[in-house]
C-alpha cells in the first residue's frame, strides 16, 4: 500500500550512521495504525479539541491498563532551546538499559551527537509547527539499529504556546543494540 510522504530527510548518511525520517500525513496514521495504539492516542488527543492543554491531556490515566503506554513518552520544551528539551517520561522501561534513567533529564545529556541532533530537529519543527506528527523512523548509529514510527503530539500552556510533546511510538522491527565491548566509551552505559 502507498502511503501519502509529506517530507523525507536522511541526516549523516556517513560511515558515521544515518538517520531518515519520513514524514506521513495523518489520513495515513489513521489507515495504517488503525488497529494500532497510535490511532487511539490521536483520536483521544484530537477529541480534546483543536488546541489541547498540558492540563487536559491525561494519557496515562486515561489508557493506565493499556500495554502500548510503555511506549509513550512526554517532552518539556516550552522556552528551551532544543539541547535543553527535557525527557518528562520517556518510554524507557521496554528500551532496555541503553534508554534508561532518561527521565528529568536533558536531550543534550544522551551521548550519541546524532541521536541528539535528529531529535532536537525533529521535536523543534513539531513544536513550530503545531500540529500533530506522524513519522516513520530509520535509525543507525554506533550499533543501535531501531525502525519505528512515532507519533507527536503538541500539548498546549495557558499562553497558547506549545509547552509539552506527547509521543507514542511503534516498532516496526525489532530494534538491535551493540555489545557493549563494542561499543564507544562515552556510550557505555556502565
Amino acid at each position: 500500500m502507498a502511503y501519502e510522504i509529506i517530507d523525507r530527510q536522511v541526516m549523516w548518511p556517513s560511515g558515521e550512521g544515518e538517520h531518515e525520517r519520513l514524514e506521513l500525513s495523518i489520513d495515513t496514521l489513521m489507515t495504517r495504525e488503525q488497529p494500532h495504539f497510535l490511532s487511539t492516542a490521536f483520536d483521544y488527543w484530537n477529541s480534546l479539541g483543536a488546541r489541547p492543554t498540558v492540563d487536559a491531556f491525561n494519557l496515562w490515566e486515561r489508557f493506565e491498563t493499556h500495554p502500548s503506554l510503555s511506549f509513550c513518552g512526554m517532552i518539556e520544551i516550552g522556552g528551551l532551546s532544543p539541547e535543553n528539551f527535557l525527557f518528562e517520561r520517556h518510554a524507557a522501561p521496554s528500551k532496555g538499559k541503553f534508554f534508561d534513567g532518561l527521565n528529568g533529564t536533558r536531550l543534550s545529556d544522551f551521548p550519541d551527537a546524532m541521536h541528539v541532533n535528529t531529535l532536537a530537529q525533529d521535536y523543534s519543527m513539531a513544536a513550530i509547527q503545531a500540529r500533530p506528527k506522524y513519522q516513520e523512523v530509520r535509525h543507525d548509529s554506533n550499533g543501535f539499529y531501531r525502525r519505528y514510527c512515532r507519533l507527536l503530539l503538541p500539548l498546549f500552556g495557558a499562553d497558547g504556546c506549545v509547552q509539552k510533546l506527547a509521543y507514542a511510538t511503534r516498532r516496526l522491527e525489532a530494534p538491535s543494540y551493540p555489545s557493549l565491548s563494542r561499543l564507544p566509551r562515552e556510550l557505555d552505559p556502565r
